[in-house]
């Protein structure tokens, strides 16, 4: 008897031992709720009217009126080339223009007496529409020698100085972009395209500020290379804070889904020949909550805020192992079930 007393006690303290070597995992319920997917996808931001500056003459940089970092508004006088020539031919357009109009009002005025012919009425008349053409000319190229800001905007860079010359055309001056106003540029895989439409709302997330917006635009063709369709979202750059050129990550908010299982993306098992997810049954509590998790084939759905939905293989109520899966390999395997922290709230979301 005594013999069979002690192995009695062997055996009740063996199975007082085999919990702590179980593998623990933490437990999630499937559950069944509507779901706000988001397609989440990089971008990069884009002023909507931005551009390098330069001016089409070339001559010598005789005043710079604007600095990196500066607000200019439309019209706003930024760089200044030599113009001495050009102000020389203005003022000599404008008394030619000047002596032909005193020219022509006194014709008509001896036209109209009948004192001059037809003829010479005309001539002066030609001769002052030359000379308005050649006023105009000569302002145009006297404006051409400074350069003003097309639009509303901030100055980046300023690539010019005092004295230098510049070559018409080619070389830059400065950076302009308008930045309340903004663009970020993105594409989705083809088999996406029917997901989007325009007006939709994009989150724009970056280091600095998130921001929200709308789909502006959306392309007529898919790269044939890359199966890419490209998109474009529009948002308001509040306090100016993002620059122009920047890699976001661009969260597309799809169209709600009703009536959806979901579990926690961390309870996929991902593998070459299906995936799975491990589900546990035969729960019993007690000191330590104990259960038996059993490899279960899925077909996923769309993934969001750390939460995938289940097409099939599961059913609501059932209990999915969300944290601890990479210890378990095989079917019917016994594990201890974590009841007192629960889920990370990067799995439980």
């Amino acid at each position: 008897m005594f013999k069979w007393l002690v192995l009695g006690l062997m055996a009740c303290t063996m199975g007082a031992q085999r919990p702590a070597n179980l593998p623990v995992v933490s437990i999630a319920e499937v559950k069944t709720t509507n779901i706000k997917p988001t397609l989440s996808v990089p971008g990069t931001t884009q002023a909507i009217m931005g551009t390098s500056l330069s001016l089409e003459n070339s001559g010598i940089i005789t005043a710079i009126y604007a600095t990196s970092g500066q607000m200019v508004k439309k019209g706003q006088l930024l760089l200044q080339l030599d113009d001495n020539a050009q102000k020389a031919s203005l003022g000599k357009a404008k008394t030619t223009f000047v002596n032909a109009e005193i020219e022509y009002n006194r014709q008509a005025k001896l036209f109209k007496q009948g004192v001059v012919s037809a003829e010479t009425y005309e001539q002066a008349e030609v001769r002052l529409a030359d000379a308005k053409s050649s006023l105009v000319s000569a302002e145009v190229a006297y404006e051409y020698r400074k350069l003003r800001a097309p639009f509303d905007g901030k100055i980046g860079l300023v690539y010019s100085s005092v004295g230098q010359y510049i070559q018409g055309g080619s070389t830059r001056l400065f950076t302009l972009q308008s930045l309340d106003k903004m663009r970020v540029n993105f594409s989705v895989s083809q088999q996406d395209i029917p997901k989007l439409r325009i007006g939709q709302k994009v989150m724009i997330k970056n280091p600095i500020q998130n921001m929200s917006g709308q789909i502006s635009g959306l392309d007529v063709v898919v790269n044939s290379a890359t199966g890419q369709f490209a998109a474009q979202g529009d948002f308001d750059n509040q306090g100016l804070k993002l620059p122009a050129g920047m890699l976001v990550d661009v969260d597309v908010m799809l169209d709600p889904i009703k009536g959806q299982m979901i579990i926690p993306a961390s309870a996929v098992v991902y593998s070459l020949y299906g995936n799975y997810v491990y589900v546990v049954n035969g729960i019993k509590k007690g000191q330590t909550m104990l259960g038996t998790a059993s490899q279960a084939l899925v077909e996923l759905g769309e993934t969001t805020q750390g939460m995938v939905i289940v097409k099939k293989g599961l059913m609501a109520g059932q209990q999915v192992v969300a944290a601890g899966n990479v210890k378990l390999t095989g079917n019917e395997l016994p594990v201890a079930i974590d009841t007192k922290h629960g889920l990370p709230k990067s799995l439980s979301s």
